[in-house]
């Protein structure tokens, strides 16, 4: 491949998934002279290191971060001079506004923004900016359910929002036994787990409800940490339950430690977009059980126990039925998810989606 097309991407900063969609949108433009800067965070070797491309880490504050971001518009302006992109990627709605500011000023062929979240144009000052957007501005919704999200909020852009299903990259596991060891817990228990924010979304309370029910030697282990950390830690005293649930916080890596589970759960609502670390749980191999909700049953349907996201009982009962699943079942299952896992969620098929965008096939075809 050519090497003057030249790709900048902007992140807010690392915390997880970050990381890995930053790799997965530089690799996507391999042979490429692809610029990745962080807003937010001291900068990372290893992220600097691993990634393909150049790396500026730009260690803004949180506050000026807010508002009109004065100070990162001028930040990154000084670096677009330098770049000379042609085409601009903003991840969330603060980087993807800052590169719509210097869109204004500088001669870019595209810009990207890429909608990790419903609620990216739910406020009526982003609906009012939207409107003086210039015409190279595009949107990439992370799943089915976000791009029909952005094209009921701006029906009159509908032919600029692309589907780009996040690539996954195969990382090394530890084994069941090392996991188990490094997280400091015995392997004579079952487990289910489930890894994500302690936030409303993540839906972890009606996870320990319905895991409360159990009543055998089952073990839920919940890596990652939150504002609701001390709410879920009540609610598993007040069941009755807190010798069986091991809240073990924020675990550095932790997709590499998933093999300590015996089952994987992702109760996420419905306000749940996407789910990267399903993706980390069907590369585990690991039995999944799944909500209904729209983003995570895009990633899910036809391999996973999927269960009715309202429905407590619906949860346990699924509980309960993969326990008593046969390992022949279950291995045909988490089969199912590491084939779909290659087949739809592959860096070759982010690779072929990225390129055939129009304005991005058009810019490739010059060079």
């Amino acid at each position: 491949m050519k090497k003057n097309v030249k790709v900048l991407q902007i992140i807010h900063d690392l915390e997880p998934p970050f990381e890995l969609v930053a790799k997965s949108y530089a690799e996507s433009f391999f042979g490429s002279c692809v610029t990745t800067i962080v807003l937010k965070g001291k900068r990372d070797e290893n992220f600097c290191n691993e990634i393909y491309g150049e790396v500026y880490f730009l260690e803004l504050s949180s506050q000026s971060l807010k508002g009109f971001k004065i100070q990162a518009i001028l930040k990154v302006r000084s670096l677009l001079r330098t770049i000379s992109p042609n085409i601009v990627i903003g991840h969330r709605y603060k980087p993807f506004f800052i590169a719509v500011i210097l869109n204004c000023f500088f001669s870019l062929e595209a810009v990207f923004g890429v909608v990790h979240h419903y609620g990216f144009m739910d406020r009526k000052s982003r609906r009012l900016f939207s409107l003086f957007w210039k015409e190279n501005v595009e949107l990439i919704g992370v799943s089915e359910p976000v791009c029909d999200y952005l094209k009921q909020r701006m029906q009159e852009k509908k032919e600029k929002i692309h589907l780009v299903q996040q690539a996954y990259f195969n990382p090394i596991l530890l084994t069941k036994k090392e996991a188990l060891e490094y997280l400091g817990l015995p392997d004579s228990n079952y487990y289910f787990g489930a890894v994500g924010r302690l936030v409303e979304k993540k839906n972890h309370k009606f996870l320990i409800k319905a895991f409360s029910k159990i009543n055998d030697d089952s073990n839920l282990i919940i890596i990652g940490d939150g504002r609701l950390s001390g709410e879920l830690k009540e609610t598993v005293k007040d069941l009755g339950v807190e010798s069986r649930v091991h809240f073990l916080g924020q675990v550095e890596m932790a997709y590499r430690y998933l093999k300590a589970f015996d089952c994987f759960i992702f109760p996420s609502t419905e306000k749940e977009e996407f789910g990267i670390v399903l993706l980390e749980a069907m590369f585990a191999e690991l039995p999944i059980i799944c909500s209904d909700s729209p983003g995570p049953m895009s990633i899910a349907e036809g391999f996973a126990h999927i269960f009715r996201a309202a429905d407590q009982e619906h949860l346990t009962s699924q509980m309960r039925s993969i326990r008593k699943k046969t390992t022949d079942e279950l291995f045909k299952s988490s089969k199912a998810g590491l084939k779909k896992l290659d087949e739809d969620y592959s860096q070759p098929k982010m690779f072929a989606s990225i390129r055939s965008l129009p304005s991005v096939a058009k810019l490739f075809s010059k060079v």
